[in-house]
C-alpha cells in the first residue's frame, strides 16, 4: 500500500481517483513508470493543499514594459471570452506547459516560486488572475482545481518500453 499525494498521479488518474469510492479499481491509466492500475483504499484529509493550475508566461517582448503590455493584452482577451488553453498554446513562452495549453498539473507548496505559489493557493477556482511578475516574466494564472489530502492506494505498474 502507498500513501500518495495528487502530484504523483497523471491527470487522468487523479480525476478518476477523486470520483472513486473506497475499493474501486482505476485504470489502466498512464503513469510516469508506464501504465498503472490503482485500487483506492481511502482518502485522508491531512491538511496539505494541492492545486491544479494553468498559466501563460510572457517574457519575450524585449523589455519589462513591453512584456507587461503584452500580458495585459492577453489578459483582456481572456476576460472577453478567449479560450485559456488556446491562448496558452499561441502565446505562452513556457516551453513545457505552453504546448499543453498552459497546464502545470497538480502541485503542492514549495514546488513553484513564492509569488506564483501564493497566487495559486489564494486564487478562486476558475478565476483568471491578472498578470503577476516573477523572475521568469509575467504569468496569467487560472487555478482549475484544489484538493487537500492524500490517497491510500494499492497499485500495479506495468512498465512499457519501446521495442
Amino acid at each position: 500500500m502507498d500513501t500518495l499525494n495528487p502530484s504523483f498521479f497523471s491527470l487522468e488518474a487523479i480525476d478518476s481517483l477523486r470520483k472513486a469510492k473506497n475499493g474501486d479499481v482505476i485504470g489502466p491509466v498512464a503513469s510516469t513508470q508506464g501504465y498503472a492500475l490503482y485500487r483506492l483504499i481511502d482518502v485522508l484529509s491531512n491538511g496539505e493543499k494541492f492545486v491544479r493550475a494553468s498559466h501563460i508566461l510572457v517574457n519575450d517582448e524585449g523589455d519589462d514594459e513591453k512584456n507587461l503590455a503584452e500580458a495585459n493584452r492577453i489578459y483582456q482577451e481572456l476576460l472577453n471570452g478567449a479560450d485559456f488553453e488556446e491562448m496558452a498554446k499561441l502565446h505562452s513562452n513556457d516551453p513545457g506547459s505552453g504546448q499543453r495549453g498552459g497546464d502545470l498539473g497538480w502541485f503542492g507548496k514549495g514546488a513553484m516560486v513564492k509569488e506564483f505559489e501564493d497566487a495559486c493557493f489564494n486564487a478562486k477556482i476558475g478565476e483568471i488572475q491578472p498578470p503577476l511578475k516573477t523572475t521568469f516574466g509575467y504569468h496569467i494564472i487560472e487555478v482549475m482545481n484544489q484538493f487537500s489530502g492524500v490517497f491510500i492506494v494499492e497499485k500495479i505498474v506495468n512498465a512499457v518500453k519501446q521495442s
